[in-house]
């Protein structure tokens, strides 16, 4: 997900449960890493905490049943301006490894 204009989010993002495979997507036009795809493995035992600048898409796939993730943002939340991108774009081509899309759960944001 990833949000336009006014309500453009930078985010904070850690894993409390579980495990995630969380995925940033440079989507500002302006970067020299603009379409590049950056993946990270967070776990609630390496206790990591990812940076997403605003003007990123961001997605994850959680390994683990009961994954809790904790976001931390600087930004209104406006539903109004969100957009996504589908996970298996064909330009972006994202690797994200580890599972059969036929298994996938999508859930919506709470």
């Amino acid at each position: 997900m990833f949000k336009k204009s006014f309500f453009a989010q930078a985010k904070l993002v850690t894993v409390l449960q579980g495990s995630i495979l969380d995925v940033a997507v440079d989507l500002r036009k302006s970067s020299s890493n603009f379409g590049k795809c950056f993946k990270y493995q967070l776990t609630d035992t390496n206790y990591g905490l990812l940076y997403i600048p605003e003007g990123f898409a961001h997605g994850f796939l959680a390994f683990e049943p009961n994954t809790i993730v904790q976001y931390a943002v600087n930004n209104l939340y406006n539903p109004s301006t969100e957009s996504g991108i589908v996970y298996n774009d064909p330009t972006l081509a994202i690797k994200w490894h580890y599972f059969d899309a036929k298994n996938l759960i999508f859930l919506k944001k709470i």
